[in-house]
Order: structure tokens, then C-alpha cells, then sequence
């Protein structure tokens, strides 16, 4: 348990998981008083998750990456862990309004862009850093939302992956591929590593 405590504030992740379940709570008041309708919009449910994604993955990066390359300690499966659990936040917390007079739907849309995103969210953190992974989230989430219409053809079904209904094979397929290269790349190399603020100083 202390280990687990240590990893936990190490990574500030106390702060990331109350911003990443304000997230979907803030939208799901602002939507109970002035929505229209009980379901929130599909485009609304993406921005959600892609929020929450970008809430948790700043704690995807230790303070020392250098510290876990310690063959002591069996790093890829505490990093699959954490982010198994991260997912199990982005998909578990907007599910929890679905008895109430608004609510993320339907199911299988939340748990695909929940899991979906946080994996291009740790595809992100592994390739340019934790600090800079919410830009490619960010930039394909708004192409989607701002760009991407209805259409038969591929390319354009996997810009909008997000967008697409959950019975939509291009975008669940999509959303596999993000969600596991995601798991795969980071629990195998975790983040770039950097020098602590000790060791820059």
C-alpha cells in the first residue's frame, strides 16, 4: 500500500482523477439545467471524454523517467495497470448519470471514445511527452466535431470515429487499434524520459 501511495503522489494523480470526474459531472449539470432533450449529444459525450483523457495523462509521467528503467521493478505491468484503471475512470464516471435526468448514451459510444481517446492519449504521451500528448487528442477530436460529416467513405468514417454511431465498424475498429497501440506502447516504454528538477538544477 505505501508503494502504491508513493506511485500515486509522485504523479500528482489525486489531482488528475478530481479534474478528470469534474469533467463529466460539470457536463452533465450544465446539460440536466439547460438541455433540451435526456440524451447529451454525441458530440458532447467525445468533447467529455477527450477532456477527461486530457485531465489523466499528465500522471502518465514520472517526476524521474529515468527511475524506472530499474529492473527491480516490473514497470510495464504497474504502467498497463495504471492505465487499465485510467480507462476503467473515463468509462465507469459518465455511466454513473445514467439514472438521473440527463445522461451520456448510449453505452457502447461512451465506453469506445472514453477508451478510444485515453489510448491516443498515452500513443501521445509516449511519442512527444506527457505534457505535449494532449495536442494530437485535441486537434483529431476538433477535425471531428468541426470537419467530419456523414460519409460511406474510410478515410473520412476514421477522422470521425468519435462521432460515428456505435454500430459503425470503421470506428469501433479505429478505437480498438487507438486503445491498444496506446496500452502496448506505453506500458513497454512508459514516457520520454527527462531529468528530474534536481538533477536540471
Amino acid at each position: 500500500m505505501r508503494w502504491a501511495y508513493l506511485y500515486a503522489r509522485s504523479r500528482r494523480l489525486p489531482a488528475a482523477v478530481a479534474i478528470a470526474v469534474a469533467v463529466p459531472v460539470t457536463t452533465w449539470a450544465l446539460w440536466l439545467a439547460f438541455g433540451s432533450d435526456r440524451i447529451i449529444p454525441d458530440r458532447l459525450t467525445a468533447l467529455t471524454a477527450l477532456l477527461m483523457g486530457v485531465a489523466l495523462t499528465p500522471a502518465l509521467a514520472a517526476p524521474d523517467e529515468g527511475l524506472e528503467t530499474t529492473g527491480s521493478v516490473r514497470w510495464p505491468l504497474r504502467r498497463a495497470g495504471h492505465l487499465l484503471l485510467a480507462a476503467a475512470l473515463v468509462v465507469v464516471v459518465p455511466l454513473a448519470a445514467w439514472p438521473t435526468g440527463a445522461r451520456f448514451a448510449p453505452l457502447w459510444l461512451v465506453a469506445r471514445d472514453g477508451v478510444g481517446l485515453l489510448g491516443l492519449c498515452a500513443l501521445a504521451a509516449v511519442l512527444f511527452g506527457a505534457a505535449r500528448a494532449w495536442i494530437p487528442p485535441l486537434v483529431w477530436t476538433l477535425a471531428a466535431v468541426t470537419v467530419a460529416e456523414p460519409s460511406t467513405e474510410p478515410a473520412r468514417q476514421a477522422l470521425g470515429w468519435m462521432m460515428r454511431q456505435p454500430n459503425d465498424a470503421t470506428s469501433t475498429a479505429v478505437a480498438v487499434a487507438l486503445a491498444v497501440a496506446g496500452l502496448a506502447a506505453y506500458a513497454v516504454f512508459g514516457c520520454p524520459r527527462r531529468a528530474s528538477p534536481e538533477q536540471q538544477g
